[in-house]
């Protein structure tokens, strides 16, 4: 796996990308992957391949995280401890996934009963948006004022395949319409740095 990571990392510069490969030209399998599921390695003999999760384990076990980084982006990117990175403080980001900033709006257009014919307190919108890649990647509402429940919902909304989340609000989405789920590493609002456990404690 280490040698496999080292060949293919630097290449794919991801580490969903260097498994994939390492499961492909050093174990002859192959990688299944399918809508709203993670992909999984398969081998035509039934042997045992490494999941993504025990790759990941075992190379930064053996490594180090700050080794992996210099492999997978290279040692000027990654090293901090000669300087602050320069610049945005999003263009260091190399994973979609890093960072999501979060923020509220108001939806001009007031929302229908649907019990009865009359409008309902203004709707507050939330969404999360990639650092990387500007992909929507999670969205909440609230009625009324801006609440932590817009922001649960986004971080709910993140975290499961868009299919269930449109299956939830009885909204049809599919999951190549809308890919990608799970929640970040860091969540950035208007104010700063905040932690996941800022939106979903009681």
């Amino acid at each position: 796996m280490i040698k496999g990571f080292r060949r293919h990392a630097p290449k794919e510069g991801t580490l969903m990308g260097a498994w994939a490969e390492t499961i492909i030209q050093e174990f002859g399998g192959r990688v299944i992957t399918k809508p709203g599921e993670r992909p999984v390695p398969h081998h035509p003999d039934g042997l045992q391949l490494p999941s993504f999760d025990s790759f990941y384990y075992h190379i930064r076990k053996r490594l180090g995280a700050k080794v992996v980084s210099n492999v997978l982006y290279g040692e000027q990117t990654v090293d901090y401890e000669k300087g602050p990175v320069k610049g945005n403080y999003w263009d260091s980001l190399g994973n979609l996934g890093e960072r999501v900033n979060i923020d509220s709006t108001k939806v001009k257009s007031f929302p229908k009963s649907y019990v009865g014919d009359y409008q309902l307190p203004p709707l507050n919108q939330v969404e999360a948006v990639d650092g990387l890649t500007s992909q929507i990647t999670g969205i909440g509402f609230s009625l009324g004022a801006e609440s932590s429940h817009a922001y649960k919902m986004a971080l709910f909304c993140m975290a499961i395949p868009k299919s269930k989340f449109g299956q939830i609000i009885g909204f049809p989405i599919s999951d190549e319409d809308w890919p990608g789920f799970g929640l970040p590493a860091e969540i950035f609002s208007d104010n700063g740095l905040v932690h996941r456990r800022t939106f979903v404690a009681p």
